[in-house]
């Protein structure tokens, strides 16, 4: 598939739901409800961007592998040409959203694809990884997905770094076993800005903990699952779009990106996503 239309982005939210709450209640169509639908609108508003025959050279890219064109953000970077023209592609969609959308999806497809680029890296502990994160780039680059990420566990105690972190999943993210297939997790996370908005979550390792000496492998992982794997709910805080006047709210009703506390109830993560 390649660089998606704003109409693509938002049938894919629909067909692939993920399990969001907000003020308590379920929300069954994140595209309609009051409090995601403009931030759904501005994100679609960014994908149709890349097939406006006057942009078209400046938003995508040939890709390496299929001929077709992808999202710039996704390039990476061999020389200061890749730099600047990433650089342009980037830029357009700050002026579209004033700059208050600090997680739109190049923030996270600039992301992965460094991780790609040093996947020697992730080879370090287990060989297998460095393959998981070459493909895994690949994959969210020829699909045009939407990442969002989450990386801090609850927080306990205002002092950065100073509470060991307890044993407990209903305080951070952890394994509880695995299996052939792969790990079974339990837990929160928080700080998934973009999370109901978005295709896939990517979880990297918390590093607001010191982490017991006997658990680290309890707590050590990275992975990235779709928002709508079973057993993965999102909690939402209270909205910004209160479905008044752009006029007058001209942020808050155009670019809310929403964060959420995550909660993985059993959710089986397969050995080829754990990057």
């Amino acid at each position: 598939m390649p660089a998606r239309t704003g109409e693509e982005y938002v049938t894919g939210l629909r067909e692939r739901a993920a399990e969001v709450y907000i003020c308590g209640e379920q929300v069954k169509d994140v595209t309609t409800h009051p409090a995601f639908r403009n931030g759904v609108r501005t994100l679609a508003s960014l994908y149709d961007m890349q097939h406006d025959p006057a942009l078209r050279d400046a938003m995508t890219y040939m890709s390496p592998t299929t001929g077709d064109r992808v999202g710039l953000s996704f390039l990476i970077p061999r020389t200061i040409q890749d730099l600047e023209r990433r650089h342009t592609m980037m830029a357009h969609w700050a002026r579209a959203t004033c700059g208050m959308m600090g997680r739109s999806p190049d923030f996270m497809n600039v992301n992965v694809a460094c991780m790609a680029a040093t996947s020697d890296y992730c080879a370090q502990n287990r060989p297998e990884f460095k393959q998981n994160i070459e493909q895994y780039y690949a994959y969210i680059r020829e699909h045009d997905l939407v990442l969002t990420h989450t990386l801090v566990n609850m927080q306990r105690n205002r002092s950065p770094m100073a509470t060991p972190l307890e044993d407990r999943t209903d305080v951070a993210l952890g394994v509880v076993r695995e299996t052939a297939a792969g790990i079974i997790v339990r837990g929160p996370r928080v700080l998934a800005t973009l999370g109901p908005l978005a295709d896939e979550i990517a979880v990297y390792p918390a590093r607001n903990h010191q982490l017991p000496p006997d658990a680290q492998g309890r707590y050590s992982f990275a992975f990235a699952i779709p928002c709508n794997t079973p057993g993965l709910k999102f909690l939402c805080r209270e909205s910004l779009d209160l479905s008044r006047s752009h006029f007058d709210h001209p942020l808050g009703s155009r670019f809310e990106e929403m964060d959420a506390i995550v909660f993985f109830d059993d959710v089986l993560v397969l050995a080829h996503v754990c990057l």
